[in-house]
């Protein structure tokens, strides 16, 4: 059977989803027990936002120590990073690194609007302790 566009399409809007939303819980967990986490939340307070495509939109809020993850749109972010596609934005989140990011705002798939460039460098600096722990049996 072939896949519709269409459904392909919701398919890629939901893995980033699922990605943001695991993202959201992971931050959320450090905040509340991971110490050096909780250093690099120390005196900050930012709205990072991640859209993609035409609808999709999906924030992180840090605010005294603490990261909320909140699917839809913010009225203010500080930072605003919007890719082209959902398909896009997981492929660059998860296996992209710093120089897919780089080459996506150079080609335009990926714009930034906003005043402060500091939820983008943190966001680069807590990546690798977003990994999930796997428990040894």
């Amino acid at each position: 059977m072939r896949e519709s566009s269409r459904s392909r399409a919701w398919v890629d809007t939901l893995r980033l989803h699922a990605l943001l939303w695991y993202m959201a819980r992971r931050m959320e967990a450090a905040a509340r027990y991971d110490k050096e986490f909780q250093e690099s939340l120390r005196e900050r307070r930012f709205v990072l936002q991640i859209a993609a495509g035409k609808s999709y939109a999906y924030y992180f809020a840090a605010a005294q120590q603490q990261v909320k993850g909140v699917y839809g749109q913010h009225s203010e972010p500080t930072l605003s990073l919007h890719f082209i596609s959902p398909r896009l934005a997981f492929q660059v989140l998860v296996r992209g690194g710093q120089e897919a990011f780089m080459r996506g705002v150079q080609e335009g798939v990926i714009t930034m609007q906003g005043h402060d460039l500091a939820p983008l460098i943190w966001l680069v600096g807590i990546a690798p302790r977003l990994r999930p722990r796997w428990r040894s049996r």
